[in-house]
């Protein structure tokens, strides 16, 4: 079951949703449209695994059939970044779900999850 992150927002300022843990999990998270005639409506996620420890990051948009982004780096941050293009002037909000995924480990410690609004170029369209 998916737990419930917040809200950003996707072409305006708004507060980075942070989160962490020790297992895997999986949040949703609402990328928001606050501007009109603003285009993209973007976020990006960045999944920060523990020093000898690895963990995975899947994001899926809940619009256009469920397209799935996978970052699956050994070392460093895992980013994911995703866009919808401003169709309508206010109201393209849309729902993403974040994956946590355990993978590998030598040492044991917690995974720093960021959620941040109106940032990233390119990645998985939720169009």
């Amino acid at each position: 079951t998916a737990t419930a992150l917040g809200t950003v927002s996707g072409d305006g300022a708004s507060a980075a949703l942070t989160a962490g843990g020790f297992g895997e999990a999986v949040y949703t998270v609402s990328v928001t449209e606050n501007i009109a005639g603003h285009n993209p409506i973007r976020a990006q996620v960045t999944l920060t695994s523990p020093p000898g420890a690895n963990f995975d990051l899947d994001v899926t948009c809940t619009s256009c059939g469920g397209a799935t982004q996978s970052s699956n780096n050994a070392t460093g941050d895992d980013v994911i970044a995703v866009r919808r293009n401003d169709t309508s002037g206010v109201g393209d909000t849309y729902t993403i779900v974040i994956t946590v995924r355990w993978t590998a480990a030598a040492a044991c410690g917690n995974w720093g999850l960021t959620v941040a609004g109106n940032t990233g170029t390119g990645g998985l369209s939720c169009n």
